[in-house]
């Protein structure tokens, strides 16, 4: 896949068009790949300042977590076409 062709892709879920992409795998990765860099700085940071505590890594195995059940309840949303109807 090009460059050009990814972009149309990209363009494309901004429309009602059928793309390879879709808005929800977007959003997922993004907020994946910020919790992956924070998890990164933060424990990365608390080691090398020697000041790193059982609670920190309680914090981020929480926020690990919470992650999950968010993308577990999603997908099952998304399996059985309830993310599409209004609450």
């Amino acid at each position: 896949m090009d460059i050009k062709s990814l972009f149309g892709e990209w363009i494309k879920t901004f429309s009602n068009k059928a793309s390879f992409l879709s808005s929800k795998r977007i959003e997922r990765f993004v907020i994946f790949s910020t919790m992956l860099l924070l998890t990164i700085v933060f424990l990365g940071k608390g080691i090398f300042e020697c000041s790193i505590l059982a609670t920190d890594f309680a914090i981020v195995v929480t926020l690990w977590l919470g992650l999950a059940g968010f993308n577990t309840i999603q997908g099952r949303k998304d399996k059985n076409g309830e993310a599409d109807k209004p609450e």
